[in-house]
C-alpha cells in the first residue's frame, strides 16, 4: 500500500542508480523488525541469518522493509557493494530523552498516563537510543570499504513492561497497575 513506494520502490531506485556507471557504495537502513513475530523456539537472530526464516511479518512497514531488504540482498548476490543496518526499536535520546512521540511505544506510554492505568503486561521492551544508532551507522560507514556487512544496531538490554510503568511512577505519574482488559476497555471508552 502506502509504504511501498518510499520502502520498496525508493530502494529499487537507488540500487539502480548505485549500479549505473562506476559502483556505488550503499548504505541500506533496514529493520531489526523484519524478522517479524518468530516461530517458536527460534531465540536468537544472527546477522548472517537468511531473511527468509523470517517469522510472520504483520504490519505494512515491516513487510515492505524486508521485501526492500530481499531486493538489496539480490543486488549484494550480483556484486553491489552494499552495508544494512537494522536498528532495534529506535527510541529517545540517551541523554536528553528527546523521542518521537509517535512511535508506538510512546504512545503506548503516553496512553497510559492519560488514563492514570498501566496494564499488568508481563514482556520484555527493547528500546535502542537514536544516539547510539546514528553514531554507529556513522562510524560503520567511515570505516574500511563496504564489505556487504549487515549490523544489528539493537540494544541488548531490555526492560520489562512492568519495570518501565514502576520508572513512570518513581517519576510522579499516577498509574494503577490494572489486568490488561480493564485497560483496553478504559482505552477504548476514551
Amino acid at each position: 500500500g502506502q509504504l511501498r513506494a518510499a520502502n520498496l520502490d525508493g530502494t529499487a531506485e537507488i540500487l539502480r542508480l548505485a549500479c549505473h556507471g562506476p559502483q556505488t557504495p550503499v548504505h541500506h537502513v533496514s529493520t531489526y523488525g523484519i524478522w517479524g513475530v518468530p516461530p517458536a523456539g527460534h531465540g536468537v537472530i544472527r546477522e548472517d541469518d537468511d531473511i527468509m526464516s523470517a517469522g510472520r511479518l504483520v504490519t505494512g512497514y515491516v513487510q515492505t522493509k524486508w521485501a526492500a531488504e530481499h531486493l538489496v540482498g539480490q543486488a549484494r548476490e550480483r556484486g553491489a557493494a552494499v552495508a544494512v543496518y537494522r536498528p532495534g526499536r529506535v527510541l529517545g535520546d540517551s541523554r536528553t530523552g528527546a523521542c518521537l512521540t509517535t512511535h508506538f511505544t510512546t504512545r503506548v506510554l503516553k496512553g497510559c498516563v492519560q488514563l492514570g492505568l498501566a496494564p499488568l503486561i508481563d514482556i520484555d521492551v527493547e528500546m535502542t537510543p537514536v544516539d547510539y544508532v546514528a553514531a554507529a551507522q556513522v562510524a560503520i560507514s567511515l570505516g574500511a570499504a563496504i564489505d556487504g556487512g549487515t549490523y544489528h544496531l539493537v540494544n541488548p538490554v531490555k526492560m520489562r513492561f512492568n519495570e518501565l510503568m514502576d520508572a513512570l511512577r518513581e517519576r510522579g505519574w499516577p498509574l494503577e497497575a490494572v489486568p490488561v482488559d480493564r485497560w483496553w476497555a478504559a482505552l477504548n471508552d476514551c
